[in-house]
């Protein structure tokens, strides 16, 4: 073959590599650290590198990452793929990567700020401890956080956007769950999420209920004590209103759910008792909550 007839075939195949990647992946949806070409080298690599059994947060996140990547790689998404890759090689290595950054992805305008609060509410539990007292549950939050800001940059698959949502919030829940300060003896404790400037429950939020009324089920006639909250991202007297609104929602879905009204009390308390303390003006959302007790 002539040196003309190299060069000819090597700008052939990085022609069809381009073409073939405008086709499979979302333009500027990728990190600029993918790489379409590499995508299968470094998936090699974390099969090979993820440890069969983790038990510290490094080695779960990578095996997190392995599963991303296999996913995107059936979609013929080869750049995220790779990106994924990347992070899971660097966690196996023992160096934990942080979620990716909502600047990362070309988020729509409207989802920026839900994304970077659910991210600052991860780096907050990650930074408490969570790597080393829940590794399993931390990592699983994490990747199901980049998996969310992957797929929201896409915005298309709906439903791949509302499965990432759904499990990152659910695993953030339980991750937060056992950060929690135990409780006075005798009490349990629980959190009910809600969405910014909603008082009505998501599916999340609903398998909590279910699991306080199932907890009931058959025992002593505990007494439940209910705190609707609110971020400060409005009003005050909004926000009062709002969280009563929470509490009232809550205890409706209690009653529900088969726990008699008569062991319920409810109030809101709007932005008075944030559990995070934040500036006026700030949407937090672990403050957007209703706080079980029950005794």
């Amino acid at each position: 073959m002539t040196s003309n007839m190299r060069l000819a075939a090597l700008a052939a195949a990085f022609s069809a590599a381009a073409l073939l990647s405008a086709c499979t992946s979302t333009p500027g949806n990728s990190p600029g650290d993918a790489n379409l070409l590499t995508y299968r080298s470094h998936l090699d690599q974390l099969r090979r590198a993820v440890p069969t059994q983790a038990t510290t947060f490094p080695a779960a996140l990578s095996g997190e990452y392995l599963q991303l990547g296999e996913y995107e790689t059936q979609w013929g998404d080869w750049t995220n793929a790779d990106h994924f890759a990347r992070k899971g090689l660097v966690a196996a290595s023992g160096r934990a990567p942080a979620p990716d950054d909502v600047s990362l992805r070309p988020i729509p305008p409207a989802k920026q700020g839900e994304l970077a609060g659910a991210r600052q509410r991860l780096l907050t539990a990650l930074d408490g401890s969570a790597r080393d007292r829940a590794p399993l549950i931390a990592a699983r939050a994490q990747s199901r956080y980049d998996c969310w800001l992957e797929q929201q940059a896409e915005n298309w698959q709906v439903d791949d956007i509302a499965t990432c949502r759904g499990q990152f919030l659910a695993a953030m829940n339980e991750l937060e769950g056992q950060l929690r300060p135990v409780a006075a003896p005798g009490a349990r404790e629980y959190r009910v999420y809600f969405d910014w400037d909603r008082a009505d429950l998501t599916p999340e939020a609903q398998q909590i209920i279910n699991q306080v009324a199932q907890g009931l089920a058959g025992g002593a006639a505990a007494r439940l004590e209910l705190v609707g909250k609110a971020d400060r991202s409005g009003p005050e007297a909004y926000n009062q209103r709002l969280s009563e609104r929470r509490a009232r929602t809550v205890n409706d879905a209690l009653v529900r759910a088969g726990v008699p009204r008569d062991r319920i009390t409810a109030r809101g308390v709007g932005e008075t008792q944030p559990p995070v303390p934040t500036p006026d003006g700030v949407r937090e959302p672990r403050n957007r909550v209703v706080e079980i007790t029950v005794r």
